[in-house]
This record gives C-alpha cells, sequence and structure tokens, in this order.
C-alpha cells in the first residue's frame, strides 16, 4: 500500500513539473528542410532552440531564448568563433537502505530535478561574433540517438563552416 501511494505521489509530482514547461519538444534531423524552403540544407529544431544552414550564402541562423526572451538571428559563416557540445549527467541520489514514503518521494522529486537540470545544460553551444547575444545553446532531445546528433552537427559544422 505505501509502494501505491508513493508510485501515485511520484507521478502526481512529474505531471506536475511536466505541465508547468512552456516548451514543446521536437526535432528535424540534419538534413531537413525548414519548412518548404530549400534555402537551408541542414536544419535543427528542439524546443524554442534552433539552427539552419544555407550553404551557398554561408549563413547560419540561430534561435534561443535570452532571458525568456526568443530570439532569431542570422549570421555569416565568418561571424562564427567557436561550437562545441557538452553532454550532463549525474548528480543523482541513491537512497541506501529502508527509507520511509516521505524520503523516497523527496529522492524521486530531487532527480528529477536534477535530470531535467543535465538536459538543459546539455547541447550544442555556438560562439558568433555579436556583443548582445555572444553564445547560442542548442538543445537536443534526451534520447538515444542525441550523442550520435551532436557529433554529427559537429562535423556538419567543421564541413559547412570551415569547408573542410
Amino acid at each position: 500500500m505505501e509502494f501505491l501511494i508513493l508510485l501515485v505521489l511520484v507521478g502526481a509530482v512529474t505531471l506536475f513539473f511536466i505541465k508547468r514547461s512552456p516548451h514543446s519538444s521536437g526535432a528535424a534531423a540534419p538534413g531537413a528542410a525548414a519548412s518548404d524552403d530549400p534555402r537551408w540544407k541542414y536544419r535543427h529544431v528542439c524546443k524554442d532552440t534552433e539552427i539552419a544552414l544555407d550553404s551557398e550564402q554561408q549563413i547560419i541562423r540561430l534561435r534561443g531564448v535570452f532571458n525568456r526572451v526568443a530570439v532569431q538571428k542570422e549570421y555569416k559563416y565568418a561571424d562564427v568563433r567557436t561550437w562545441e557540445f557538452k553532454v550532463m549527467s549525474g548528480g543523482a541520489i541513491r537512497p541506501i537502505g529502508n527509507i520511509g514514503t516521505n524520503a523516497m518521494i523527496g529522492v524521486a522529486v530531487a532527480n528529477y530535478m536534477q535530470g531535467k537540470q543535465n538536459e538543459a545544460e546539455t547541447g550544442l553551444f555556438i560562439g558568433v561574433r555579436d556583443i548582445e547575444f555572444p553564445e547560442w545553446h542548442i538543445l537536443f532531445p534526451a534520447d538515444k540517438g542525441r550523442d550520435l546528433e551532436l557529433k554529427r552537427w559537429m562535423e556538419i559544422l567543421r564541413q559547412e563552416v570551415n569547408r573542410d
């Protein structure tokens, strides 16, 4: 009975935090066209972030959130200074021994929040020549293919921006 109560409470807390998130997730694979516009050879969209590359014009379009405001800008490839990706993990609490229901709920909530923080700090980071927005953070969904997609985008940027 105690386990059932714990399960219901953890589910309710999880739903509460999911519903509070104003973002929706969806990603277009690299190479997918932006809408019907063939201009963008490579494009990735996740939540309120986007990266798209126009090979012919040598332009990168970036969309992100700065101080809770969505911003979208285009830069020349020459204005791209750096790029890297980060994958954050860890920080989970593992209880040892027999703990009570309240403690178990606290552990579940703390682990959920740590997972959300790790997800929010993971992604592709693009440094550009821009005083107002010098670094852009592009999100990637937390799934099994995320690490490969991040590595693919590193190679796409090397080939496109560096012309390697």
